[in-house]
């Protein structure tokens, strides 16, 4: 309707503004008519558009009203605003919500009727409001929306949401309507939605730790169900095994006497062990093979009163005969209290029968062992009233049994201390049975020693104290005597010359006596166990372990009762020094006694004995190689002298020939001697011919210097030696083993050394052995060797040195290398003599072998030999190599 009055007030726009312009005059009277039925046309649409615009405008009214109804009483407040925030328009429910006339709010700030406390969020409102404005420049329809506070009253406020829109009239100018909404009514509703959930959170808190503990309670529940089942299964299992393993027979009847089970030793009782078939089975029919219930059946009985029966029966055993049986009936009900059968309980009681006779017999037996036993008995009451005594007992005080039984325990015991009795009555209640010592009066008055053994009993039902009594006084008087005899025999102990310790089985030393003490410095206290022994006496943890093991079993073998041979032991003392200890270890009396006897001054006696043997076979050795040396040297010298001979017989023939040869070659030209030609021969001859008198001469004097080396009086120490000599004819004899191991070999020899006493061949001995060992602790042959000699005048000593850079030796071995059989090269065919014997050997001319070593830079070794006084070497100035010279 209203697109149609649209259309219409166009049209007629259109055609009044047509009518606007310029008239002309109708050209003719139809031109007239037609503009004159136009004009009323035109007349009739402007009527109807008049009408058209009055009823429109009546709607518009309307609609006013209407919408003004709707602004004023809408459920939100409206306003607008200037950009001051002053108050231009609000409708009547934004002026109810802020409690004042709306005169009173026109031209007024919003901000004035905020609540002070909400200021800050207003302001932060307009302010993000305006800048938000400012950067959309200025364009309307920007929302933004905050919640605060309005004063309503001095005692009522409100809240409220204020939503900010901003719009422009057609003038472009700014305003800003403002959306209130009451939200009071919410604040409280989720105030107390807060609260509500706040409780709910608790409560589902505490429902869901309800359900976490329900949980973990069901869950040890099903945990529990399932222990208990399995416990059950296991029990049903056990009680089957318990079932079938009592001793005793098990029957369950039902109310016809029908067999429903029975436990294997039923079968036993009945079948000899034979599987029962208990179908149809009743118990009349497998107690006595008969076919009807017997006149007075225990199973009846029990059902019928619902009580336990019990009586016995016989059975007539195949093999073992008749047998008495003790039946026990007890019956069993269902929920409802009705008897569902019985169980019954058979036990058999034939030995039990054949017993009580016994019994009886036996009970006379025990009165006359109690009247004739040769201990003291004594039967006392809770209060220690005698109830009883024996004949032994009245005896041993010289009473008779009728005195005593009229006699208080107090009467007879000596120095009775109440603490003392009070503890010995609790350690009998404890441990149902004591021993103890006492002391009784006798009747002459004098005192005997007894051994009591009490023990807590139930005789015809009431407690009572059971006495043993032993007289111990010849015991006792023995023990004495062994105590004396043990201090005696500690005392011999403390005045043996060997030192003894004894050991028990925990380890534990008991006892050291007081040369154990002197010869080790250990006192008790110092090694109160084994473990303390060991850890002072053996420091290396590997001696410690090794020495542990073997003690063991030792002490094992010990206490079977074998015999222990004497073990050798280097122990550490008190002091640090060490000693060798023969031990003699033997079991007695769940000890061991272990004797040490100190043997060092022995090894060390053992030891000199060793390393005279060895020299003694390095003598016999060197008397062999003497009497080899004296058939080779023969053998040698005779080829040698031939040569020797020859080559000067040729060399002295040479210059004649050499004549003939020159005539020769000056007649006949040049020729050529054993393919060379002779000009070149003849400058080589005379060279050959003194090389093979050089090395025949060579030979000779090896020879000599071998012979010399091994003959018959090398041992005699009252010679002269010529230090430098020795030194060469040492290197001469290992000329070959020199240039075998290196190239750098110096030799350094003083001149005019002092002469030594002693022996050449001993001394050459040493020096051989000192380069013998540095050639073999070279690593290459570019490692050195320098042998010197020199003479310390201010200590008169001639010094002999050996230096190499070899590998050298290690600061534990450097510590051993005298020892004698000790050696680093065991592997390579060292025998760990030499060192020793040559240490001998330079102690024997009073001299001292020293070494200096470092383990990868080689080692110095010197040897110190004093001078012999007044004399020196003959032609030591000019004789052999000179100093520096190079072997």
């Amino acid at each position: 309707m209203s697109d149609m009055r649209t259309r219409k007030g166009r049209r007629a726009g259109r055609k009044a503004s047509a009518g606007n312009a310029k008239i002309e005059a109708p050209e003719s009277p139809e031109e007239l008519k037609r503009v004159t039925h136009e004009l009323q046309v035109h007349q009739i649409e402007l009527e109807l558009q008049n009408d058209e615009l009055r009823r429109f405008q009546i709607e518009l009214e309307a609609s006013r009203t209407r919408y003004s109804d709707l602004y004023d009483y809408a459920p939100v407040g409206y306003m607008t605003l200037n950009e001051q925030g002053l108050i231009l328009e609000a409708n009547l429910t934004a002026v109810t919500m802020i409690g004042k006339a709306k005169g009173a709010l026109m031209k007024q700030p919003i901000s004035r009727f905020i609540l002070s406390e909400d200021l800050d969020i207003y302001d932060r409102h307009c302010k993000q409001f305006f800048e938000i404005h400012a950067g959309c420049s200025g364009q309307a329809n920007t929302q933004l929306t905050c919640e605060l506070r309005l004063k309503k009253s001095a005692e009522e406020e409100i809240w409220i949401r204020l939503e900010s829109t901003a719009v422009k009239d057609k003038d472009g100018n700014i305003s800003y309507r403002a959306v209130m909404s009451d939200i009071t009514a919410q604040k409280l509703l989720d105030a107390e939605l807060g609260d509500h959930r706040m409780h709910l959170e608790d409560m589902v808190g505490m429902r869901t730790r309800e359900l976490e503990s329900m949980v973990a309670r069901l869950m040890e529940e099903i945990d529990r169900r399932k222990e208990v089942e399995e416990t059950l299964e296991r029990n049903r299992l056990l009680l089957n095994g318990v079932f079938n393993s009592i001793q005793d027979g098990i029957v369950v009847l039902d109310l016809d006497m029908n067999v429903l089970m029975a436990n294997s030793m039923i079968e036993k009782m009945f079948n000899d062990g034979k599987p029962l078939g208990f179908k149809k089975t009743r118990c009349f029919e497998l107690y006595r093979n008969k076919e009807r219930r017997c006149n007075n059946c225990l199973a009846f009985r029990a059902i019928a009163t619902k009580t336990v029966q019990v009586g016995s029966i016989t059975h007539e055993a195949t093999e073992a005969g008749t047998r008495w049986l003790e039946v026990s009936s007890f019956p069993f009900v269902d929920n409802r209290g009705e008897s569902r059968g019985v169980i019954q309980y058979l036990k058999d009681i034939t030995e039990r029968k054949l017993a009580a006779e016994r019994i009886i017999e036996s009970e006379k037996r025990y009165r006359d062992l109690f009247e004739n036993a040769g201990e003291g008995i004594l039967l006392l009451s809770m209060n220690s009233d005698i109830i009883a005594t024996n004949a032994s007992f009245a005896r041993m005080h010289g009473f008779s049994v009728e005195e005593i039984m009229q006699m208080k325990l107090a009467d007879l015991e000596v120095r009775l201390d109440p603490q003392v009795h009070d503890a010995r009555l609790k350690r009998i209640f404890s441990d149902r049975r004591h021993i103890f010592e006492v002391e009784h009066l006798h009747r002459e008055g004098h005192t005997i020693e007894l051994e009591v053994s009490v023990s807590y009993v139930e005789l015809d039902g009431e407690k009572v104290f059971l006495c043993f009594h032993r007289d111990i006084s010849d015991r006792k008087k023995t023990e004495e005597a062994l105590r004396e005899s043990e201090e005696r025999f500690r005392g011999l102990l403390d005045d043996a010359p060997v030192a003894i310790s004894i050991v028990n089985r925990d380890g534990c030393v008991e006892y050291i006596n007081r040369r154990h003490a002197e010869l080790l410095g250990y006192d008790l206290q110092d090694i109160p166990t084994l473990e303390d022994w060991w850890a002072r006496a053996y420091p290396a943890e590997t001696d410690r372990s090794r020495i542990r093991t073997a003690w063991h079993e030792l002490a094992g073998r010990a206490y079977q009762g074998e015999k222990i041979s004497p073990v050798e032991r280097n122990v550490v003392c008190k002091d640090g020094s060490s000693r060798n200890l023969e031990l003699r270890i033997k079991a007695a009396a769940e000890k061991i006694i272990v004797v040490f006897s100190d043997i060092t001054e022995r090894k060390r006696f053992e030891h000199e004995l060793k390393l005279r043997e060895a020299r003694l076979i390095q003598a016999n050795k060197m008397a062999s190689l003497g009497l080899l040396v004296s058939g080779v040297a023969h053998e040698v010298n005779n080829p040698n002298n031939f040569i020797m001979f020859n080559s000067s017989l040729l060399k002295d023939a040479w210059p004649d020939i050499e004549v003939i040869l020159d005539r020769h070659a000056s007649t006949a030209g040049p020729f050529h001697l054993a393919s060379l030609p002779y000009h070149e021969m003849k400058e080589a001859v005379p060279k050959l011919l003194s090389g093979i008198s050089d090395g025949s001469s060579r030979i000779k004097g090896i020879v000599e210097r071998l012979r010399e080396f091994a003959c018959e009086g090398r041992s005699c120490l009252n010679g002269t030696i010529d230090v430098n000599a020795s030194v060469r004819s040492s290197v001469m004899i290992l000329q070959n083993q020199i240039a075998k191991h290196t190239d750098n070999f110096v030799l350094n020899l003083a001149d005019a050394l002092p002469i030594v006493k002693g022996s050449p061949q001993q001394i050459e001995q040493v020096i051989i052995n000192l380069i013998m060992n540095a050639l073999q602790a070279l690593r290459s042959r570019r490692d050195f060797i320098v042998v010197a000699t020199m003479y310390h005048k201010d200590i008169s000593r001639i010094i002999i040195e050996v230096q190499d850079s070899g590998v050298g030796i290690a600061a534990p071995a450097l510590e051993r290398i005298m020892e004698p059989f000790f050696t680093t090269r065991l592997g390579s065919g060292g025998t760990g003599l030499g060192l020793s014997i040559s240490n001998s050997i330079v102690k024997d001319h009073n001299g001292i072998l020293e070494f200096l070593s470092e383990e990868g830079k080689g080692t110095t070794v010197r040897v110190h030999l004093p001078e012999m006084k007044s004399r020196t070497a003959p032609g030591d100035e000019s004789a052999g190599v000179a100093p520096g010279d190079s072997a």
